[in-house]
């Protein structure tokens, strides 16, 4: 983006500028069509997985609640397997509100900022973002081993399987983050997305 915004500059100066400007801005174009396409196929698959767990939680439930009441009974593995899909849930369904810019955001102060100041703070925001959740990854990584070793209360499994959801959804948050600052990174250097794409992928402000 950085290329292609100093190609745009000398470009309407120097008209010799001019096709390797349409060439860079094309090239730029492909790589943010690609990743919003990619990003798309994992929105729609986060999102399936986020509420397949969902119902899986509710029926969880509803069995564990029906077989005490009814059948002065219980399963014991209930309790936790809907605890696992709650939090797992909550990560990847995160993901998929993150792109939608659908989080909870406090906003009161970029909201006071001009246009190309608000992209500005957006990929320092998206910025700092993309760093914790690498910090994440990587401490998420380490503790998957770690919790192997350790026999889940009631499933017939190790502490180590909701990790993985998480990591998922970490994972998830890092590709839609990244997306996002490169649409704001655009938006800096006052490149159109839909012109070099031949799509509007443009997904709007950040404020998370």
């Amino acid at each position: 983006p950085c290329g292609a915004g100093a190609v745009l500059v000398f470009g309407r100066v120097n008209t010799a500028w001019i096709p390797v400007k349409t060439e860079r801005s094309l090239n730029v174009g492909k790589c943010i069509k690609v990743i919003h396409r990619v990003a798309d196929m994992f929105e729609k698959i986060a999102l399936f997985a986020a509420i397949l767990m969902l119902v899986a939680m509710l029926c969880a439930i509803t069995l564990g609640v029906y077989v005490r009441l009814f059948l002065n009974g219980g399963f014991i593995w209930t309790d936790e397997f809907s605890r696992w899909c709650l939090v797992d849930s909550a990560f990847i369904g995160g993901a998929v509100m993150l792109r939608r810019g659908d989080l909870v955001t406090l906003d009161i102060l970029v909201d006071r900022l001009g246009k190309k100041a608000r992209a500005v703070a957006d990929c320092v925001i998206l910025f700092l973002c993309g760093i914790f959740l690498l910090v994440f990854l990587r401490e998420g990584y380490s503790s998957i081993f770690t919790y192997m070793g350790y026999r889940a209360l009631t499933m017939p499994t190790n502490q180590a399987v909701p990790l993985v959801g998480m990591e998922i959804g970490g994972a998830l948050m890092l590709l839609f983050t990244v997306e996002k600052f490169i649409y704001r990174l655009c938006a800096v250097f006052e490149l159109d997305t839909a012109a070099m794409t031949g799509a509007d992928v443009q997904k709007g402000d950040v404020a998370e």
